[in-house]
């Protein structure tokens, strides 16, 4: 309860000021120069949706469980589901449409934000609202990484690691906000480290994320909550054909999406199978369609291997007395 309390008064004073600088820097807009760009091509078209869909869908998907758990039990599954899409998207829909319109009304300022986003973004600001700007950019940060650390901290203690849930999320809390502050305000670009660390963690999170909703589309019925903490229950402790989907998921995805940053150069290890749609120099090689090809694939694997098994888990098992309750559940586990 204190997280979500802090959400709502960071969300309340990061979104007040943020409405303040758009209608700051709205005069900084070219329209002539905005309608004067030409289309962009279909695989440069996925390649900005794959990055948009990663960054804030598939970003997110991992913490679901953690959120589901602090609604209310009578709420309907489909309410939570459409009211966290809606006010999830929303906010950084109006902000991303906002800030490609501010690129693209200057070829320099569009530069100079690939470069350092905050300082290019601070360029355009009266002299007044710089401090209540970086502030709003700090709390920013602070507020993305609350619902990361909680379950970043409970995933660490599930390997195995004996130590308190407290220290858990101290030291992932520790690692997310170096690594920001390294992107954000050290990196000798923003963009590149940026692109690369979403495409490489937007792979295996689209294979999870196919994994799971195929799971919960072929499940008639709530999952068994004794035994999903039980080794020798319904479940079990591991399902193979899981593990073997993502990998070879991950596998192909990761071969279907590069890096072209120099700055990034730890992530020039993928793209070694673009030689089959043009090669890394190719037209495709910016679509970055890996991520998306992960998900497909290990829904599809998932839905068409597994059927059986879930029809199998789910015989003889007795009907939640309240199917709603139990959709709720489902979505949450």
């Amino acid at each position: 309860h204190i997280i979500m309390k802090m959400q709502a008064v960071l969300t309340w004073l990061t979104g007040f000021t943020t409405i303040i600088y758009v209608i700051l820097v709205v005069p900084s807009i070219d329209w002539d120069v905005l309608l004067a760009i030409p289309n962009g091509t279909v695989p440069a078209m996925i390649g900005g949706m794959t990055m948009v869909m990663t960054g804030m869908g598939l970003g997110w998907v991992n913490i679901a469980a953690d959120w589901s758990r602090y609604q209310a039990r009578e709420a309907k599954g489909g309410a939570i589901v459409f009211w966290n899409t809606v006010g999830g998207s929303l906010g950084p829909v109006v902000l991303i449409t906002f800030g490609l319109m501010l690129a693209g009304s200057s070829a320099d300022l569009s530069s100079a934000i690939g470069d350092d986003p905050v300082g290019a973004l601070a360029s355009l600001l009266p002299t007044w609202f710089l401090i209540p700007f970086l502030l709003t950019a700090i709390l920013s940060l602070l507020s993305g990484a609350i619902n990361g650390i909680y379950s970043s901290g409970l995933t660490l203690l599930t390997l195995g690691i004996h130590i308190p849930r407290p220290v858990a999320s101290l030291i992932d809390g520790v690692i997310l906000t170096l690594g920001t502050i390294y992107v954000v305000f050290f990196s000798p670009t923003f963009i590149g480290p940026f692109q690369s660390f979403l495409v490489t963690l937007g792979v295996p999170l689209a294979s999870w994320a196919g994994i799971m909703m195929a799971d919960i589309a072929l499940r008639k019925k709530s999952y068994d909550e004794f035994a999903l903490f039980n080794s020798s229950g319904r479940y079990g402790s591991f399902n193979w054909i899981s593990l073997g989907l993502m990998a070879v998921s991950c596998a192909i995805g990761w071969g279907l999406v590069v890096n072209g940053y120099s700055d990034a150069a730890w992530n020039d290890w993928q793209g070694y199978l673009l030689g089959l749609i043009g090669g890394r120099d190719g037209v495709w090689a910016a679509g970055n369609i890996g991520v998306i090809v992960a998900m497909a694939l290990s829904f599809v694997g998932y839905y068409g291997f597994c059927a059986g098994r879930v029809r199998g888990q789910e015989a003889g098992q007795a009907a939640a007395p309240d199917r709603e309750a139990g959709a709720d559940q489902g979505i949450g586990a």
